[in-house]
């Protein structure tokens, strides 16, 4: 039980850091930190995407949260939500 909780936690942990990342990429303006924003998206995206595949193929029950982390990365690195100009 104790095991299972643990691997629990540190599921959603992954999955935190992955939209965290996902967040800091939009919202860091200086190169510097746009270049580690991107590196650490770029590290955690396929993480996320292993994940969702190795729970699908085992039948875990937190798989659905890997896709929506994984799907909700995808969606914050391709739209931009500033404000538009005309």
């Amino acid at each position: 039980m104790e095991h299972t909780f643990a691997l629990e936690i540190t599921w959603v942990a992954i999955h935190l850091v992955g939209l965290i990342a996902a967040w800091m990429v939009r919202q860091e303006a200086t190169a510097s930190r746009q270049a580690l924003a991107q590196s650490g998206f770029f590290a955690c995206l396929p993480l996320i995407a292993l994940l969702t595949i190795l729970g699908q193929v085992y039948c875990l029950d937190m798989w659905p949260l890997s896709a929506g982390t994984l799907g909700a990365m995808i969606v914050t690195a391709v739209v931009d939500f500033g404000p538009r100009t005309s």
